[in-house]
């Protein structure tokens, strides 16, 4: 690549090296950048895999909420009617 007494642009890259080294170089870092895309994918693919999973977990609990707010209600009646010999069953 670049010998001791090389010259280097403004931007630090090494104007008199051949070709060919700039051209591995490159090669490298497209390596590099398609390793970064593909750890990036998948990463996004679990966090929409585990998003979904949440929301599916969401839908069940809030469905299980409304059917225990209805039984309280439904067991509250039943114990502010002490005198009354009503039973009252839930099942969901």
């Amino acid at each position: 690549m670049a010998g001791p007494n090389s010259r280097r642009n403004n931007k630090g890259f090494d104007i008199e090296a051949p070709e060919s080294d700039r051209d591995a170089g490159l090669d490298l870092l497209s390596e590099k950048v398609s390793l970064l895309k593909s750890a990036t994918m998948g990463i996004k693919n679990e966090v929409d895999s585990h998003r979904r999973i949440l929301d599916d977990l969401d839908r069940n609990v809030s469905g299980i909420r409304g059917m225990l707010g209805s039984l309280g209600t439904k067991f509250t009646q039943v114990l502010n009617n002490k005198g009354n010999n009503k039973y009252i069953y839930g099942s969901g």
